[in-house]
């Protein structure tokens, strides 16, 4: 794909000697590999809550931090020198001194207390999520009640009293014993019988203790990424189809952005065609300002150009505008390629942009299970490659994607499934109805309705029926209807991609996570909404 139109680039006040930073412990946690440096193999794990001392030097302390409102400071990396002899990376600051970080309202809130309390030999109260454990396993077993919790590993049910058995607690995640991943198989018979042959009296066990208030599974991981399970969508980020500009859409974004991040959801979906450019460029913007995110893009195939090409053109274009030295993090095929160009070679063509370093990941939009098993296939098989994810829209009004066995399809491959339009283009965030206007947008100079989700305007009696149960359970579970209708999609194992024009969007939409819909309720749901169905642009 070509560059998109250009116009004046708004950010080009570029910090040029901002150093690149390797996010690993993404990596570590997703694969389960252990990527302990030799600072940490040097003492032992400890797991759940302890304390630590601050070391702060002149030259600072050595630690980079990521704010994540609700939990503190995540550690993300530490220099050798002077370094932290008692942290690691991954660990969540949660006090320092008598200063709680965890209830502070906003980063710069959070930065003032830590600056407060900020000096050398300063007590940190620390949440330590990953860790490695010695299992004792006797000729009665080792006492765990273990629940398959795929792609995670095994869900800690319950833990009985063995002596010498080290503090295990129920909602703990085992996802490696010994040399065994316990998180990448197809079936729990395999996983079961891998778990069987690695539990040994002295094995090793690599832990995940989700903090007392997260809910396991918002974090999504799949055999390539870990992502958490709300996501921003840069669609309508300086759109005019969406009635804004680059110009107005500047402050907005910008605090769309900050309230994303503050609030755990550190993944953006972008293109290089959203504002036509703008998105990606304001994305790098503020990540080259000290800002963490995760940012997708993709690539859309178009006839008489030679794939893999254009393809490793999209990724070093999109690399640029989003101010990054190395690849991009996840480059994706917008939509399944137009005949003649085979699967074999959409695969082929992904895999040239990973050799080629300019991406570190690849994924799918819009493709069928049986296209996309079939891509995956020849990554793996010619390329020695994994494919990462697999973007459909899934809501309410679209569920198609879990009722033809897509989603279960690629929990089995390891793929994530990222859900565009949770929200059907705002029909279920409870701000539109079927007694009025239905969303819309320009599209050729003329207003028409957002695309998808379209089906619930020609079906108001089951649009009010969805939205009244909506609001049912938003009043049980005190959430918005919004909030409900995303975590229906959470509940189906996947990434929502919620789009986010401003800060109180993204808000919202955070407040997604950290909670679940009882099983039953998020079946009273799907039974309100609707099947949707495939077009030439969606296979999937």
């Amino acid at each position: 794909m070509g560059s998109p139109e250009k116009e004046e680039d708004p950010w080009r006040r570029i910090q040029a000697e901002a150093p690149e930073v390797e996010h690993w412990w993404l990596a570590e946690v997703a694969s389960g590999e252990d990527k302990e440096s030799s600072r940490d193999r040097a003492r032992p794990s400890q797991p759940g809550r302890l304390a630590a001392r601050l070391v702060v030097r002149e030259s600072g302390a050595g630690v980079s931090l990521l704010w994540c409102e609700g939990e503190g400071y995540l550690v993300q990396e530490i220099e050798d020198s002077p370094g932290q002899p008692e942290l690691r990376v991954g660990d969540m600051l949660q006090s320092i001194g008598a200063v709680q970080l965890r209830d502070a309202r906003s980063v710069i809130e959070a930065e003032a207390r830590f600056a407060s309390a900020f000096q050398d030999g300063a007590l940190l109260e620390v949440h330590r999520p990953c860790f490695s454990v010695t299992l004792k396993v006797p000729k009665g077993g080792a006492g765990l009640a273990l629940v398959w919790h795929p792609p995670e590993g095994y869900l800690v049910e319950a833990v009985e009293s063995i002596p010498g058995q080290p503090d295990l607690r129920a909602g703990d995640v085992l996802r490696r014993v010994g040399a065994t991943a316990l998180g990448g198989f197809a079936t729990q018979q395999a996983a079961d019988r891998a778990l069987a042959s690695a539990l040994k009296d002295g094995v090793t066990a690599r832990v995940y203790r989700p903090s007392c208030d997260a809910q396991l599974g918002d974090l999504v991981a799949g055999a390539e990424l870990l992502l958490p399970s709300v996501g921003v969508g840069t669609w309508s980020w300086g759109n005019e189809s969406f009635g804004s500009t680059p110009e107005a859409a500047k402050e907005p974004v910008a605090q769309a952005f900050h309230a994303a991040l503050g609030r755990g959801c550190y993944f953006f979906d972008t293109a290089p065609t959203y504002g036509r450019g703008f998105a990606e460029e304001s994305l790098g913007y503020h990540c080259s300002h000290g800002h963490y995110a995760f940012v997708a893009t993709k690539h859309f195939p178009r006839p008489g150009r030679e794939l893999a090409k254009a393809v490793v053109a999209t990724a070093r274009e999109a690399a640029s505008r989003l101010q990054l030295e190395g690849p991009v993090d996840l480059l994706q095929l917008h939509r399944p390629a137009e005949p003649p160009c085979s699967l074999e070679a959409q695969a082929d063509a992904l895999a040239a942009a990973v050799k080629a370093g300019a991406a570190k990941a690849v994924g799918v939009c819009n493709f069928s299970l049986a296209e996309l098993r079939a891509v995956h296939g020849r990554l793996r098989a010619v390329h020695g490659l994994r494919l990462a994810s697999c973007q459909v829209e899934l809501s309410l009004a679209r569920q198609l994607p879990v009722a033809s066995g897509l989603v279960n399809g690629c929990r089995e491959l390891g793929v994530i499934v990222l859900a565009y339009s949770p929200l059907a283009m705002g029909r279920l965030s409870g701000r539109y109805g079927p007694d009025g206007p239905a969303p819309s947008w320009w599209e050729r100079g003329k207003r028409k309705p957002r695309p998808f989700g379209a089906s619930l305007d020609q079906e108001t009696p089951a649009w009010r029926e969805l939205l009244a149960e909506l609001r049912q359970m938003g009043q049980k579970y005190g959430k918005t209807v919004a909030q409900v209708a995303i975590n229906w999609v959470l509940c189906q194992g996947a990434v929502a991609i919620c789009g986010a024009r401003d800060g109180r969007q993204a808000a919202e939409n955070a407040g997604a996570m950290g909670w679940r819909l009882s099983a039953e309720d998020a079946m009273a749901l799907a039974a309100r909404g609707a099947r949707g169905k495939t077009s030439d642009f969606q296979h999937g």
